[in-house]
């Protein structure tokens, strides 16, 4: 009983851990993106 109680412990902070680490892609891409379109309005101004 305890067993199947210690593998869905041991899951759910590995989901926690994949959620983190693309959560922060997804940021560093957006960052990123907004950084190339600021640059490329000032290089018109």
């Amino acid at each position: 009983m305890s067993k199947t109680r210690k593998n869905t412990g041991d899951r759910q902070p590995c989901n926690m851990l994949v959620i983190n680490v693309l959560v922060r892609k997804q940021v560093k891409l957006w960052v990123s993106e907004h950084q190339k379109y600021r640059d490329r309005r000032q290089k018109d101004l």
